[in-house]
């Protein structure tokens, strides 16, 4: 069975993680690796941007959940 995936690599994000106490006050950088596996048998009536993944959305909800936003 093939699988649709697209991978999104070096998503940068600053954040506050760590053990340390210093990590959590200073915080850093981080880079993220992400792998989307989509749903097979998608049928759409148009090829448009509308009906496709959209990257900024993608980023935007990595950052949320990497910055500990939301879960």
């Amino acid at each position: 069975m093939n699988k649709t995936k697209i991978e999104l690599k070096g998503l940068a994000f600053f954040a506050r993680h760590g053990v340390l106490k210093e990590e959590a006050q200073l915080g850093q950088r981080f880079k993220v690796d992400v792998l989307l596996t989509l749903v097979d048998g998608l049928e759409f009536e148009e090829d448009t941007p509308a009906q496709t993944v959209n990257y900024v959305d993608v980023y935007a909800a990595v950052q949320e959940v990497f910055r500990g936003l939301s879960l």
